[in-house]
């Protein structure tokens, strides 16, 4: 079974659902053929909501981390939400969850660049 994709989409969000087996080969494409365009149209904010989600390969989580540097090139979030539990075990276990889950600064602050010093109110 490949993925099935459902997006949602605001002004400045867009939650794209993702159900099925996030794999090498079909799926992985398919989500790559998803998220690409929504970070073209500059959404401040991407969610991949992967609660049904019953499988994530190795493939797949590198799909995650290639769609999460993009989105920084972008100056968009992508974040995971609600990840189903075998996906979070494998997220946790890699170490990927604090990298995907964390909420990123807000764009006024990745603006100013890595070299940047904080500002007061950090």
């Amino acid at each position: 079974m490949s993925i099935e994709l459902r997006l949602e989409s605001g002004a400045a969000q867009a939650v794209l659902h993702v159900s099925g087996r996030l794999t090498a080969g079909e799926s992985q494409m398919r989500l790559r053929e998803a998220v690409d365009p929504l970070l073209d149209r500059g959404f401040e904010r991407v969610v991949l909501d992967l609660a049904r989600v019953s499988y994530l390969d190795s493939a797949g989580l590198g799909e995650l981390l290639r769609a999460r540097a993009r989105a920084a090139e972008h100056g968009t979030a992508l974040v995971v939400r609600d990840p189903s539990a075998q996906v979070a075990t494998l997220l946790h276990l890699t170490g990927v969850d604090a990298i995907l889950t964390d909420q990123p600064a807000p764009r006024s602050v990745r603006a100013q660049g890595p070299d940047a010093a904080p500002s007061a109110s950090e």
